[in-house]
């Protein structure tokens, strides 16, 4: 405990100690108690004097907030940066009827889930789909394409763009690829 390695036979200057750092020791935490919902600190919960330290509320009944992050620590989850999200699957031909019933598979390869507002698949010829909803972490989506994204039987060029419109996957098939019924998949 850092608190002995500074020599003190005893738990007398404890809460001295404790209040003296308030952001590496003393952490504020919030007291869950219904009686009165509050802010404290870590020394509104102990009691040190002589041989004993206290817990004066079950550790259930608080949280601790955590220490501020360091200057020019990221504290957000990084961006989504290219390669990130894939384009792994298309059906441009599916049996029968083509329209709303094409499909794109999605792969998120990030551990962390992916709000897809505001995102868009587009083709070559400028079709436009909006994507909405969360891709989980590692996580796989099938999309059925409305009206204003259709897939060319001779061949296509798909872009997905996330909210700000940068490019995070890009893929080409060309129409020998196409066969009805049959996923066009693409290598990595």
């Amino acid at each position: 405990m850092p608190f002995l390695a500074t020599g003190a036979a005893d738990f007398d200057g404890f809460d001295t100690w404790l209040r003296a750092d308030p952001v590496n020791r003393d952490d504020e935490l919030f007291l869950l108690d219904p009686a009165k919902l509050e802010r404290g600190n870590l020394h509104d919960v102990i009691r040190a004097s002589g041989q004993q330290l206290q817990l004066t509320a079950w550790p259930e009944d608080f949280v601790i907030s955590p220490d501020p992050a360091p200057p020019g620590t990221r504290t957000k989850p990084a961006p989504i940066t290219a390669g990130d999200l894939l384009i792994l699957a298309a059906l441009p031909d599916p049996v029968g009827l083509d329209r709303r019933h094409e499909l794109l598979t999605l792969l998120n390869t990030t551990p962390n889930a992916v709000d897809l507002t505001g995102w868009d698949l587009v083709d070559a010829a400028g079709g436009r789909h909006g994507l909405s909803g969360i891709l989980d972490g590692a996580g796989v989506q099938q999309v059925r394409l409305g009206s204003g994204l259709q897939l060319g039987n001779k061949g296509d060029t798909l872009v997905l763009l996330d909210h700000n419109g940068a490019t995070v996957d890009q893929v080409a098939y060309k129409a020998e690829m196409v066969r009805p019924g049959r996923a066009i998949c693409f290598g990595r």
